[in-house]
């Protein structure tokens, strides 16, 4: 029987934005109180490039090879696989950690047994299209929340017992596909549990052009993961059934809106945008279910210029 695993925690960051971005992750992560020993894996989009002033920086942090790898689900993969420690703590390059994140996030998942997702907090400065992106993917882990059980906890904040990631039936090694993983977890553990005071600050600004299309693609990504290929009648099926699905989202993400007043006011200002990538996600999905295919281009929005 092989040894079982330390319980101290790895941290896996997928960057798909900027090295400046990495760079900011990791400062955070340097500045951590009361936290346990912890490594650091890191796999990184070929077209960020060399990232020499990441490994001048951070030298002590393992920067994967990730040739041929794009996509957010592939680098994820890559990412969690090479962890060695017994509690995984997932992340991309565009959130920056509280001081305490690694210390509660980890702590929440050995006292509980089970996955842990934390908060999301925006960028102080995010506005208008900026802030509908950032909306329109973190909406149900904006503070002031609950601590509690939930069955929807980000990738970009989560952490995992590595035992219960191996002992999955879904083949996550070569596509870490969100849904599909976390979905499986809770059918072995239940629900996940959310820890708001696991907090990290985030926020991308991309293109209009480029955020449009990565919902799309992303959509088309879910539901292409989400039903078997073969299951034709079930795959047309949900396919009709997005029609409904502008107008459902909408109301989820007006719903959790006007819960707070720090984020009614943004909502409201920011509704075209809002309506807008929600099409291009329901667009992506439709097709993703029709054709069971995922989309040609299926990497991350790239950051736009910032002078």
């Amino acid at each position: 029987m092989p040894p079982e695993l330390p319980a101290r925690p790895s941290v896996a960051i997928v960057a798909i934005c900027s090295e400046k971005h990495l760079l900011r992750c990791l400062e955070s992560l340097l500045s951590q109180r009361s936290a346990p020993e912890f490594d650091v894996v890191v796999a990184a989009a070929p077209r960020l490039g060399a990232l020499r002033a990441v490994s001048g920086r951070f030298p002590s942090v393992r920067l994967l090879d990730a040739t041929g790898l794009e996509t957010p689900i592939e680098l994820a993969a890559i990412a969690v696989a090479e962890c060695s420690g017994g509690i995984v703590l997932l992340t991309e390059d565009h959130c920056a950690a509280d001081p305490d994140w690694v210390a509660t996030l980890s702590n929440s998942v050995a006292a509980n047994q089970r996955t842990v997702g934390g908060s999301l907090v925006p960028l102080p400065e995010l506005a208008g299209f900026d802030w509908a992106f950032y909306f329109v993917d973190f909406h149900r882990y904006v503070l002031p929340a609950e601590r509690g059980n939930v069955t929807s906890v980000s990738v970009c904040n989560v952490g995992y017992r590595r035992a219960d990631l191996l002992q999955l039936d879904c083949d996550w090694r070569h596509g870490f596909h969100e849904t599909r993983v976390h979905d499986e977890l809770m059918r072995r553990s239940g629900d996940h549990l959310f820890e708001p005071d696991a907090r990290m600050i985030t926020g991308r600004m991309v293109g209009y052009r480029d955020g449009h299309r990565e919902r799309y693609s992303f959509g088309r990504m879910f539901a292409a993961g989400r039903i078997d290929r073969g299951n034709r009648l079930r795959r047309v099926l949900y396919g009709l059934g997005t029609a409904a699905l502008p107008a459902l989202l909408l109301i989820r993400l007006g719903s959790h809106a006007f819960r707070r007043r720090t984020t009614t006011t943004p909502f409201l200002r920011s509704l075209p945008h809002i309506a807008t990538l929600v099409l291009a996600w329901t667009w992506g999905e439709f097709l993703g279910y029709i054709t069971g295919s995922e989309p040609r281009d299926r990497d991350a929005a790239a950051e736009r210029r910032q002078d």
